[in-house]
């Protein structure tokens, strides 16, 4: 959106549902463990290090990563965006924001 708002180019911005983990338990699981599983060890090996390329790329666009979140099942908030988007396309790019805030830099699940 930044970029639209600079260039003056306007861009409509919708949201469609993609499970990266559709198999993730309800209840969740630790990140770390997760990313261990599914990827090895190796994928983990700088995990949390602030100065990550992640941490580093995420600090650069305002966003403070927080390693200490869990995977979640994010099959109930794709259905509520999807319920909003219905009726009206910014309130659900709203909504993705805070999910977004609560999720990646507050660890909320």
């Amino acid at each position: 959106m930044q970029a639209s708002e600079t260039s003056g180019v306007p861009v409509k911005v919708e949201w469609e549902p993609f499970l990266l983990n559709p198999k993730i338990p309800e209840q969740g699981q630790d990140l770390k463990e997760h990313l261990e599983m599914k990827y090895g060890k190796a994928a983990t090996k700088n995990f949390g290090d602030p100065n990550s390329n992640l941490y580093k790329m995420g600090r650069n666009v305002g966003i403070e990563f927080n390693g200490s979140r869990r995977m979640v099942n994010s099959i109930k908030a794709h259905a509520l965006v999807e319920s909003i988007k219905a009726r009206d396309n910014d309130k659900a790019n709203e909504l993705m924001q805070i999910l977004y805030e609560k999720y990646f830099v507050e660890g909320a699940d």
